[in-house]
């Protein structure tokens, strides 16, 4: 799994549940900028686990500074995972 395909599902799911365009949402902010509620949070983490078919922690956009750091992270556990 390639580090910017994650990317690009966080940005989109991020978008969705903001209700913005997905150009609005970039993969190098803070992800405390885009003021999602811990509910949104451990629901995307919830939907990425399911389409990864990798368990992540719930805490897993809090301890990465942005989507770029998330999905390297990500992408990383599932290479480790397939290897």
């Amino acid at each position: 799994m390639e580090s910017a395909r994650v990317q690009e599902w966080l940005q989109l799911h991020i978008a969705q549940l903001l209700e913005v365009s997905v150009d609005q949402i970039d993969a190098l902010s803070p992800l405390e900028n885009f003021g999602l509620g811990s509910k949104d949070a451990t629901g995307l983490v919830a939907e990425l686990d399911s389409w990864l078919k990798i368990e992540l922690p719930a805490t897993l956009v809090y301890e990465h500074e942005t989507i770029k750091a998330v999905a390297d992270h990500v992408a990383s556990l599932v290479a480790l995972r397939d290897k």
